[in-house]
């Protein structure tokens, strides 16, 4: 009989590779791994706040390796005061689509997606907390997205991905996005 190896972070075991599949609204992740996408609503503001603050540390220190911690704490809060500024209004515009992730009853993740001149479609917010990653719920909510995108007659879909955030560029890239163009960056001192 094959040794089998079994990963075990925090409390999370990943074994064997993520399965996906639809009941009743509730996806399955890896071996006991649950969860259900949902609009999001006002009420989860707070909850969303924290998971794109350990979330976008994470991103962003992936993006800027050596970036210190103190640095990377104020980046975060100041872009989540621009990203949740008039979030209830956010909420209900039919050019902003905002969905979370929960499992457990506990939000994971979440993602949100933009319409612009009612005919191209951004794909804006995609988060997840660590120890959910590798579940299928990127793949989900990218998804839920492209579906609304659809529903709303929108032609064209565009995603902006830091380069070396390699996860998401893989999962963006089974959904046949291709890159387009390239921004490149210097810090004057």
């Amino acid at each position: 009989m094959a040794e089998r190896a079994v990963v075990v972070r925090k409390t999370r075991v990943r074994f064997p590779p993520p399965a996906f599949s639809l009941k009743g609204g509730i996806e399955q992740g890896g071996v006991g791994m649950k969860f259900k996408i949902r609009k999001a609503k006002v009420f989860d503001l707070e909850k969303i706040k924290k998971v794109y603050f350990y979330a976008g540390i994470d991103e962003i220190r992936t993006q800027y390796p050596r970036m210190g911690l103190g640095d990377l704490t104020k980046t975060v809060k100041e872009y989540s005061k621009e990203i949740f500024r008039d979030f209830d209004r956010k909420l209900k515009s039919n050019n902003s689509y905002w969905i979370i992730a929960e499992s457990d009853e506990k939000i994971v993740g979440f993602a949100n997606a933009q319409i612009f001149k009612k005919k191209y479609g951004w794909l804006d917010r995609n988060y997840v907390l660590q120890d959910y990653r590798g579940n299928g719920i990127g793949k989900k909510f990218v998804q839920e997205r492209m579906k609304w995108f659809r529903k709303n007659k929108v032609k064209e879909v565009k995603a902006k991905i830091f380069i070396n955030n390699k996860a998401s560029l893989n999962n963006i890239k089974k959904f046949g996005f291709k890159p387009s163009e390239f921004i490149l960056e210097k810090e004057l001192k």
